[in-house]
């Protein structure tokens, strides 16, 4: 162990020196010099060895260390083989050394710690570029196994990490990005909750970050991919939308949920970022295939139909199954309100169009809108804001010792009176504390119900603002 740690230094030593040194043009010319050619051995020699200290076996301690020499050599143009041996072994050290659910790792555990220091200098890594500007759009996949977490427990690190990733990329490679995250999307040999991850991590984020142009040209290319997941043509949007019928088993049923939950929300996204008129003009057209009889608004009817009658399909939340969960479901049915209610905001100017959409229901058909999208089992309990409960104690004390001292009639009547006056607190006393705030919002909260307002004159002295 002892020589594998003088090799690590040596290494860091080394990687420290003129970053030029190590720059390697990808031209195989004869001509190349022999320097270059010194120059790539002694590459191979590094990536050799860091592959080898990040092998199956080697202690993940001594692993955290060598991925220290990560930054100097991820930063070159590495040709393709050398950037490809270390991708794969960043991948076996996620697979095979990270925990597979995060949340079960007691968080004061070495194990705990080793992992996060693997994830916080993988996302390091991911957020450099080369000396030549180019970025790490291709380790992505590196993270999937940790993407498929629904609930990691270092989500906000990863978030962070990967917004500012996604924003420091430029048009290419957010073009580049969002291709790889969306054909992963489609992919259904991935794990339903990663696939749902890369929509809401990378393929929403990107297209929230790319300019106008780029996402008119993103959409061109994938609508009716996306159109077709929601709304297959040729086919009633009202059999397709419910959980009964999709796929001929409950785990394709999950699958093709997940599916239509991702395209609804790039749907919904499409609505945001463009004018109705640009979806009319240079989407709809991709969508009919340049269709000469094609009125304009194809895409947006097909959306509006599958949204509006997912919305408030009958029977939609079934009892909780393995992978038909009413969770899943519901989030189905919000999605689809969701993207409805941007389609509609986008492009409909009249209130009747929002009553139909948004809001009418067909209680014959036993079609509900809210059932469908809000728990209504779930029972909330909102705790108090405010010290209204300890102030309002405070005064029923005072009401019950006041009412005992009358009862026994134990004191002299100065001192009842001086009693009585602390049903009513001094402004003096109270003019300084958060409570006189709370007493202008609570009015008669406090009041006793048998008490009588106090009349000091037979006329109420008038108002100074509303003199003439």
């Amino acid at each position: 162990q002892s020589q594998k740690d003088n090799l690590l230094e040596f290494l860091r030593k080394l990687l420290q020196l003129d970053s030029t040194f190590f720059i390697l043009s990808n031209s195989k010319s004869t001509s190349e010099s022999n320097i270059s050619k010194l120059c790539f051995q002694g590459l191979e020699f590094i990536v050799g060895t860091l592959c080898s200290f990040l092998s199956a076996g080697v202690p993940l301690n001594f692993k955290i260390d060598a991925m220290d020499l990560l930054p100097f050599i991820i930063n070159r143009d590495l040709q393709t083989q050398f950037k490809d041996k270390i991708k794969e072994k960043l991948s076996d050290v996620v697979i095979s050394d990270i925990p597979m659910i995060s949340k079960y790792v007691p968080r004061d555990s070495v194990i705990f710690a080793e992992a996060t220091s693997v994830l916080i200098k993988l996302l390091n890594v991911l957020t450099l570029r080369s000396v030549r500007g180019k970025s790490n759009v291709d380790m992505i996949p590196i993270l999937y196994p940790i993407l498929k977490e629904e609930d990691h427990a270092q989500r906000d690190l990863i978030d962070d990490a990967l917004s500012l990733f996604i924003s420091n990329l430029n048009d290419d490679e957010l073009k580049e990005l969002f291709h790889m995250a969306f054909n992963a999307f489609l992919d259904t040999t991935y794990q339903d909750s990663l696939r749902q991850n890369i929509v809401t991590k990378l393929c929403l984020p990107t297209l929230y970050k790319m300019p106008t142009s780029l996402q008119l040209q993103t959409f061109q290319t994938h609508i009716i991919t996306i159109v077709n997941i929601v709304a297959p043509k040729n086919q009633d949007p009202k059999a397709v939308n419910k959980p009964q019928v999709v796929g001929q088993d409950p785990e394709t049923k999950k699958m093709n949920i997940i599916q239509r939950i991702g395209a609804y929300k790039i749907i919904q996204v499409m609505y945001e970022v463009l004018p109705d008129k640009v979806i009319k003009a240079n989407v709809n057209n991709v969508y009919t295939n340049n269709d000469p009889k094609a009125k304009g608004n194809e895409l947006t009817v097909n959306i509006l139909r599958a949204a509006h009658a997912l919305k408030s399909a009958t029977n939609a939340i079934l009892p909780d199954d393995k992978f038909l969960t009413k969770q899943l479901i519901r989030e189905h049915h919000q999605c689809a309100y969701s993207a409805l209610a941007t389609v509609v905001m986008n492009t409909q100017t009249q209130d009747q169009f929002y009553n139909i959409f948004l809001f009418k229901e067909d209680f014959q058909k036993k079609e509900y809108i809210w059932e469908n999208i809000v728990d209504t089992d779930t029972v909330y309990d909102f705790t108090i804001m405010t010290n209204f409960a300890t102030s309002r104690q405070d005064m029923v004390d005072v009401h019950k010792e006041e009412e005992a001292t009358t009862k026994n009639n134990m004191v002299s009547d100065a001192h009842s009176k001086a009693n009585k006056d602390l049903r009513f607190l001094s402004s003096q006393s109270i003019s300084d504390s958060s409570l006189n705030q709370e007493l202008s919002y609570t009015g008669t909260f406090f009041a006793r119900s048998d008490e009588q307002p106090v009349v000091v004159d037979d006329k109420m002295e008038e108002d100074p603002t509303t003199r003439a």
